[in-house]
């Protein structure tokens, strides 16, 4: 997959290759969709049915990319998105990170790398999830510098 595609064309050539539709997958799915200014989770306010492993202000540019990749084999496949070597808006400090979605159901954040300031720990980002309407989810923080470099996040669905 071109380093260039976006995060829709993914996920559609994710059930395209999988064999699965959208329509027998969608419980499992939190469509990602881009707004304003994040707010904890969960929030009724837009946009609703979030992932978000790293919200803030981030840019990709010549140094940085976005990559997605499905590894495994089914029924234990997995759906990589990366962010690597992101540049924090109005500064010199990169960062990379992944979501890793596992056909089994659960979502895991994770972070590389040496964290070693309160940016990149989380201090100016908001880390979560919610549901479609934005009345469940988990805010695991909220502007505070709570990561751990290697360390990963893992959401897992109730039966």
């Amino acid at each position: 997959m071109d380093q260039n595609t976006t995060v829709r064309a993914a996920r559609e050539q994710y059930f395209r290759e999988s064999g699965l539709s959208e329509a027998g997958y969608t419980a499992r799915w939190v469509k990602l969709r881009l707004g304003p200014l994040p707010l904890a989770f969960p929030n009724t306010a837009a946009p609703n049915g979030v992932l978000s492993p790293f919200w803030d202000d981030l840019v990709v540019d010549g140094q940085a990319g976005v990559y997605t990749k499905t590894i495994g084999t089914g029924p234990n496949r997995q759906f990589v998105i990366e962010w690597r070597n992101v540049l924090f808006f109005n500064s010199v400090d990169r960062i990379s990170f992944e979501v890793v979605f596992s056909e089994t159901g659960p979502i895991t954040y994770r972070y590389v790398g040496a964290l070693d300031t309160a940016e990149k720990q989380g201090g100016g980002a908001y880390i979560g999830m919610e549901n479609a309407t934005g009345t469940a989810g988990f805010s695991y923080g909220a502007m505070q510098p709570l990561l751990v470099g290697g360390r990963a996040i893992t959401f897992t669905p109730v039966p």
